[in-house]
């Protein structure tokens, strides 16, 4: 049997059964649902009652909370397993659900809430993940690097971006990358990102330290990857 929510009408039902004295199980039988949903839907909707002093179930409050439940499920499909993997790999680096959503706006990536990554976090956590261990328990502020030019990592050879022909600028052919190096907190590892600027695909390596050797390494088999081709990159500091 295919499982519908429950309407408005059954919720103002609910709660005026539910002053009569009348059992959740009548309820259940009563709205020809199954008893788990209706304990379901008062465990979830109902709210503590300071002027009674006891938990109350609202049917007005109850719609309220189930529409926001599915507003926030629908915002949650725009997003894909894809699409957290930088997320992830800045929490990894110990960066802060508010400097990674700061970060991912500075540089074009597709933007999500801070709340949504912290929701991501914990649903990791109840899947064995341990993301929630990379979050900061102090309230000490690190400077941000999102917006700001570093010299580490940077490759060999590069050309101004004055130099970038025009079907990169205006993104009409594919194999023209935006790279940037992103470093951790207290820690020698980093990771880079690639960017190709037509179809938005990315690449994100990790690396031992920040020197350009290591850069360089990881760029070689990053390319030898890809499906695209490697024309042009520009680095985030406009070479």
């Amino acid at each position: 049997m295919k499982y519908t929510h429950l309407t408005e009408n059954e919720r103002y039902m609910i709660s005026a059964l539910r002053k009569q004295g009348i059992s959740t199980a009548k309820i259940a039988k009563q709205l020809g649902r199954h008893k788990a949903t209706i304990y379901r839907e008062i465990e979830r909707n109902s709210r503590y009652n300071r002027h009674f002093k006891r938990y109350s179930y609202q049917a007005w409050r109850a719609q309220q909370m189930a529409r926001n439940r599915l507003s926030r499920s629908r915002r949650n499909k725009r997003y894909s397993e894809i699409d957290f993997r930088l997320p992830e790999a800045l929490l990894r680096l110990d960066w802060s659900p508010d400097q990674i959503v700061g970060y991912l706006r500075v540089r074009g990536y597709p933007t999500m809430s801070h709340e949504l990554i912290y929701q991501h976090i914990w649903n990791d956590k109840s899947l064995g993940g341990t993301l929630w261990k990379h979050l900061r328990q102090s309230t000490k502020k690190r400077r941000k690097r999102y917006n700001s030019k570093d010299s580490r990592g940077r490759l060999a050879a590069k050309r101004h971006i004055t130099e970038r022909p025009a079907k990169a600028e205006h993104r009409k052919e594919p194999g023209h990358w935006e790279i940037d190096t992103v470093v951790g907190r207290g820690t020698k590892h980093c990771i880079v990102t690639l960017v190709d600027r037509m179809t938005g695909y990315t690449f994100i390596g990790q690396m031992d330290d920040r020197t350009s050797e290591s850069l360089n390494v990881r760029m070689s088999k990053i390319m030898t990857r890809s499906d695209l081709p490697f024309k042009t990159i520009t680095a985030d500091n406009g070479t």
